[in-house]
């Protein structure tokens, strides 16, 4: 929709680009999956699906116990992976995005900037099962985000710069 209203999108490869925003939303829904599964599984949900619990010999009431961390954190790993492939995609898309729209590139870019940087602290935490430590990025991580790029008008090598950054720290 967007191509056919913005001038700068004239010439835009839309059959390339559909699959990249289609990885880059898949990539933003798992970052809060894996996120805000503590709080999901005591709301009785649970995201993950059963075939890969079935794989490392967990049921979705075992998550329920944090001592099953263990058990639970190769496959962890595995999704937070595939979220970052999926996100890779769309930093691909967001890049894509001509220079000149800096408000629909800048609101492709906070997202995925934020979803990075929440993947690279799930990748760390030992807490990953406990509803009582939420893990979310600090709010001045936030306003960094949004003022080195919000400054540098969606800039790529800034937004690049620290997509790579985090991006690297994924364990």
């Amino acid at each position: 929709m967007v191509c056919s209203h913005l001038p700068g999108f004239r010439g835009w490869d839309q059959a390339c680009m559909i699959p990249l925003g289609i990885r880059y939303g898949k990539g933003l829904q798992m970052v809060n999956i894996l996120r805000d599964l503590p709080r999901d599984l005591r709301n009785g949900r649970c995201y993950i699906p059963t075939v890969l619990l079935d794989q490392v010999g967990l049921a979705p009431h075992q998550l329920l116990d944090e001592t099953s961390v263990q058990a639970f954190r190769p496959l962890f790993r595995k999704l937070i992976q595939e979220a970052r492939d999926h996100l890779d995609q769309g930093w691909r898309y967001t890049m894509a995005i001509p220079r000149m729209e800096i408000r629909l590139r800048l609101a492709c870019m906070w997202p995925i900037l934020i979803g990075i940087r929440t993947l690279q602290q799930l990748s760390v935490s030992p807490l990953v099962l406990s509803p009582n430590s939420p893990i979310k990025i600090a709010r001045s991580d936030v306003y960094q985000i949004v003022a080195s790029t919000g400054l540098t008008g969606g800039c790529a090598t800034v937004g690049t710069a620290y997509w790579g950054y985090w991006r690297k720290r994924i364990i």
